[in-house]
């Protein structure tokens, strides 16, 4: 918990502007002590620090509580904040599939996929080869701006282990490259 106070104690700093020195000053004064010592308090979603000494313009850090969600304990929350920990815990334990479609661009097929996945509002990632992206560019930009990512499978399918690597560097570049 300590480690994740003082990363976002630093963040917030730097997004203060205050003098180096100074900042470096308030986050060695908060890492020096033991949390249980530490000045704070708990409201409005927010963990107020007050950095002892006193600091010209900082009187207090605010830093939100849901970015203290992965080492808190629910039952120290405020009912409000305690319904977020739960929705996020919900969300990142939820179960997920990652679609791929490999070998592409394909202008017979690729648009009934981009089709389908639409209808069902899903996202996949879409690993081309280089040799098929000329005169499919289009349809590229259309995976792109549709949401999806586009990877890159290599120019033309090689068994990359049996390749040199210059020949393996040759077949990621020029797919980069187009």
């Amino acid at each position: 918990a300590k480690e994740q106070l003082i990363k976002e104690l630093t963040s917030f700093i730097d997004d203060k502007k205050i003098e180096q020195d100074q900042s470096e000053q308030i986050v060695k004064n908060f890492s020096d002590q033991d949390l249980s010592a530490w000045n704070f308090d708990y409201k409005d979603s927010q963990i107020i620090l007050y950095p002892s000494p006193v600091v010209e313009n900082l009187e207090e850090i605010a830093l939100p509580v849901s970015a203290f969600f992965d080492v808190i304990q629910s039952s120290y929350l405020l009912e409000k904040d305690a319904a977020l920990y739960q929705s996020y815990f919900d969300k990142k334990h939820q179960k997920v599939v990652a679609l791929t479609f490999d070998d592409g661009p394909n202008p017979a097929t690729t648009p009934q996929v981009l089709e389908t996945l639409a209808k069902y509002d899903i996202k996949a990632t879409f690993f081309v080869l280089g040799k098929n992206v000329s005169g499919n560019e289009d349809l590229v930009k259309r995976i792109k701006s549709e949401g999806h990512v586009v990877g890159n499978h290599s120019w033309s399918h090689p068994i990359l282990s049996q390749l040199s690597l210059d020949e393996a560097k040759k077949q990621i570049t020029d797919t980069e490259d187009v």
